[in-house]
């Protein structure tokens, strides 16, 4: 056989390969979309309601539910879906509010996703729990009592409160928030806050909240470039 028909034969055997292969990751034409998700009311299980619909060719035929946090993309590498189910229309998936001991999935978002091969790949934008405040121990309507608010500084109270204020929004640097004084536990990690910073927003909170502020936290997250090099 000549140079010519090897080189031809050699081509036609690539493309077919490569044909073969994108048949294989992109056969599928399944789309979704989450209608909702809800914490039950028994505050111990999430349900994600989705529709879908598509050629499933390429998949196994299900749909699975992933928790996605929010600096997470995609699903590279997982494999741990909360829920399987069936492709269609108003499909619900149940799961435990609780991904562990304390660990609760209030600030994760779900996805809906298809099995093609041994990878998963997500069919719709992500959407978060839509009444999270229904674990809430305080049920209590929100405080407010008027329009007029400030952003206030804790050395001069005094002068914003004879403003008449109604709001108040309390910073809260992140960069001062840890050190020490006070350990506190979530999620099974103990973290060391600053017990002289604590100190000093629960008087300052509780000198407006006495006088019928509607109080407001704000939390500035310090920008620090070297913490993110690795």
């Amino acid at each position: 056989m000549g140079l010519l028909g090897k080189k031809s034969i050699g081509l036609f055997c690539a493309l077919a390969m490569s044909t073969l292969f994108s048949f294989g990751a992109f056969a599928h034409s399944i789309s979704g979309k989450v209608r909702d998700v809800g914490i039950n009311q028994e505050k111990d299980k999430i349900s994600v309601t989705v529709d879908s619909s598509g050629d499933s060719s390429g998949t196994d035929g299900s749909i699975y539910i992933f928790e996605i946090k929010p600096y997470q993309n995609d699903l590279s590498g997982r494999t741990d879906y909360l829920a399987k189910g069936s492709i269609g229309a108003n499909q619900t998936f149940s799961f435990p509010l609780h991904a562990g001991p304390g660990e609760l999935r209030l600030y994760s978002a779900f996805v809906p996703a298809v099995k093609v091969g041994g990878r998963y790949e997500m069919i719709a934008n992500r959407r978060y729990i839509e009444n999270p405040e229904i674990v809430a121990e305080n049920q209590d309507p929100a405080l407010n009592p008027g329009k007029k608010g400030l952003r206030v500084d804790p050395n001069i109270l005094d002068d914003a409160l004879s403003l008449n204020i109604k709001h108040a929004g309390v910073d809260i640097p992140t960069q001062r928030f840890f050190g020490n004084g006070i350990d506190y536990t979530y999620e099974s990690k103990t973290y060391k806050i600053n017990k002289e910073l604590i100190d000093q927003l629960d008087a300052e909170v509780k000198r407006l909240s006495d006088s019928g502020v509607a109080v407001t936290a704000i939390l500035l997250n310090a920008w620090g470039i070297r913490r993110f090099r690795s």
